[in-house]
């Protein structure tokens, strides 16, 4: 059997590609020992259940979705903030469908700097576009929780099979759903 040099980050960065792959059935103890070489006993000197294992896949997931709803420091900000996360956030349902689903799927912590570091993402991103004119000035916390009803909602109907499952009708679908709700909230 292998060793792990940094096991509790070995086992999660395992255990999200598992779950990206795969979903929630893939996510097996067996499957992510098999994977990391070691057997899946040892998995619980580093984690005290699966359940532990997936709530680092979520946090995980929360922060690879967060990376997506916020510019890069090193761009100029988007001309539409609230249209950038939508975009952004669709196209991680698109690539990482289960993890999309697992995030959405999670009670979320929302509030103040402590929240998930996908809220946290996202209310800056309202807080900024109020703040440059974009969104009409209202509460950033109201505004996140109308978005993210918004993006789980259509998540949800992408995986019943209610919204064209990729390409362009897809987009469509998505963004102009999430056009319709933002011109409700848009600055005049």
């Amino acid at each position: 059997m292998k060793k792990l040099h940094m096991p509790r980050i070995q086992i999660t960065h395992a255990a999200v590609l598992l779950y990206a792959a795969e979903g929630p059935k893939g996510l097996t103890m067996r499957a992510l020992g098999r994977t990391l070489g070691v057997c899946a006993a040892a998995l619980y000197r580093h984690f005290k259940n699966k359940d532990a294992i997936v709530e680092a896949v979520v946090n995980a997931a929360e922060e690879r979705l967060a990376k997506r709803l916020k510019p890069s420091p090193r761009l100029r900000p988007p001309r539409d903030r609230a249209a950038w996360m939508v975009e952004g956030a669709l196209q991680f349902s698109i690539d990482q469908p289960h993890l999309f689903q697992l995030v959405t799927r999670r009670k979320a912590h929302w509030h103040g700097a402590e929240g998930s570091r996908r809220a946290v993402a996202m209310r800056q991103q309202i807080a900024e576009a109020m703040q440059c004119g974009q969104l009409k000035p209202d509460d950033p916390e109201e505004v996140l929780t109308a978005l993210w009803a918004q993006l789980c909602g259509l998540g949800a109907l992408r995986e019943r099979g209610d919204l064209p499952l990729g390409g362009p009708p897809l987009q469509q679908a998505w963004i102009g759903s999430a056009k319709r709700m933002l011109s409700g909230i848009r600055a005049a």
